[in-house]
């Protein structure tokens, strides 16, 4: 009988619960039926060929519709016929009753050897007859060009380093171009403690020849530790306590091999200079 009790108990429990409830799901009617993008943002390399972008019908029942789309030339940089084409010039999707999805077709133009900088291609959907235009009516798509000037530095780079406290370390760290100075690299690991923390990373100088990249001490990436934002630093010992400047660079040189080394000791800690477990000793390495 106990047994029996918890169950009907549970069983009524939910059977009231499901009675009583008034967040009740909304119904979606066909009235209510939309176009959209799938995505609203796609990132392509300029050697891609083709880009599909899809276009749904969110309905209930199969419905017929024809949905009319554009390039919005104003927020785009991309130019037709030197960055891309439309495989269809007609800007008009139609869909039966039986299609949910038909895609817009983008033909990316190779400009390799070319430098560009990255092209923008946005597209919005500008009308639909049959169904309503949904919320995700606009997608852009980055064209990424290959052929930055400082192609050579960038990249993915294995570090290999002296932590002050935990001796030889080695991490990944990459080199990233900086979206309006081809001058300057974005680095997301300049210290262990800087690894794969988007929040951490520094930009550095590259000189013309591409032998020295200079990071400016002082910067404040914007991660802050309850103590202040944490800054980029050289330090050095002195009579056994730390001292840490602001002022001056830490400065990386182009080896023979390629790899990258500096004679700086680099150092993360907050603006009330409390050491965070990023002093790393000179003699820095990276290799691509």
């Amino acid at each position: 009988m106990k047994s029996f009790y918890r169950i009907f108990a549970i069983a009524a429990a939910v059977s009231f619960a499901a009675a009583c409830n008034p967040n009740t799901l909304p119904e979606f009617d066909d009235k209510d039926a939309f176009a959209a993008f799938e995505k609203t943002t796609y990132s392509v390399e300029e050697t891609s060929g083709s880009l599909a972008i899809p276009v749904t019908i969110a309905s209930v029942n199969p419905m017929s519709a024809s949905v009319t789309y554009e390039v919005d030339a104003e927020n785009s940089t991309a130019k037709e016929g030197v960055d891309y084409t439309l495989e269809d010039n007609t800007g008009v999707l139609s869909f039966k009753g039986s299609e949910r999805t038909k895609s817009i077709k983008v033909n990316i133009l190779d400009r390799s050897g070319v430098y560009t900088g990255d092209m923008v291609l946005v597209l919005k959907i500008k009308s639909a007859v049959g169904v309503n235009t949904g919320a995700e009516s606009t997608c852009t798509v980055k064209i990424l060009d290959l052929d930055h000037p400082l192609a050579d530095v960038l990249g993915t780079y294995t570090v290999a380093c002296t932590d002050y406290f935990k001796g030889a370390l080695s991490y990944t760290m990459r080199l990233t171009k900086d979206p309006d100075d081809v001058t300057v690299v974005w680095c997301d690991g300049i210290v262990p403690l800087a690894a794969g923390v988007p929040s951490l990373a520094v930009w550095g100088t590259v000189s013309e020849d591409h032998k020295t990249i200079t990071f400016a001490c002082g910067q404040k990436p914007g991660l802050n530790n309850g103590n202040g934002d944490l800054v980029l630093c050289e330090w050095e010992e002195r009579g056994g306590s730390l001292y840490v400047s602001t002022a001056g660079s830490i400065v990386f040189t182009k080896q023979a091999d390629g790899s990258f080394t500096t004679d700086n000791p680099i150092a993360f800690v907050d603006d009330e200079y409390v050491y965070q477990g990023g002093l790393v000793l000179p003699g820095s390495v990276w290799t691509k």
